[in-house]
């Protein structure tokens, strides 16, 4: 899987700003993508020692039926689950940093960066907007060793060398999965 530096990702983020609507074919339906992030990581409380872990991901998006943008990233892990709740297309995480959503044609492009690191998700609809494939790239700062977060499924402080997103799937149905 294709590694890019969290820098570029944010840039990406920041050039997208003009703001396009979302497709009328996407209103009142939900888009949900499913992958599994790599790591080498360890968490604060257990010790020196970076171990690989497998975290399963998900991200859906509503676009209700005035066209406003709704979306929730969750995760899974053996220590707990979260997620985390967004409204509308830009702004910032509660550590500050920034996240954009982006419709171009036929497709939905969503940057976050998250105290260091960042991820881009990138959903292509076909035609008639019936179905979807989906990419999700992660990335770390350049020359970065390590980088260090709060995990959504614990709350506790955990650190990584090294991340990446494994396939994606993507999925369409209609109505308010919230």
């Amino acid at each position: 899987m294709r590694v890019v530096p969290a820098a570029i990702l944010v840039s990406l983020a920041a050039i997208a700003t003009a703001q396009a609507a979302a497709p009328q074919q996407l209103y009142g339906k939900s888009i949900t993508v499913s992958w599994l992030e790599t790591r080498s990581q360890r968490d604060s409380q257990a010790g020196p020692a970076f171990k690989p872990v497998g975290i399963p991901f998900s991200t859906v998006f509503y676009i209700s039926t005035e066209g406003r943008l709704f979306a929730r990233a969750s995760a899974r892990s053996p220590g707990g689950a979260g997620s985390v709740d967004r409204v509308g297309t830009s702004g910032s995480n509660s550590a500050g940093d920034a996240r954009n959503v982006s419709f171009s044609g036929n497709r939905i492009v969503a940057s976050n960066a998250f105290q260091g690191a960042a991820r881009q998700t990138t959903v292509t609809f076909d035609p008639s907007f019936s179905s979807c494939t989906a990419q999700v790239i992660t990335g770390m700062p350049p020359g970065k060793k390590s980088v260090t977060v709060r995990s959504i499924t614990t709350g506790n402080t955990v650190e990584f060398e090294s991340v990446s997103a494994g396939p994606a799937t993507c999925s369409i149905a209609s109505g308010n999965p919230f």
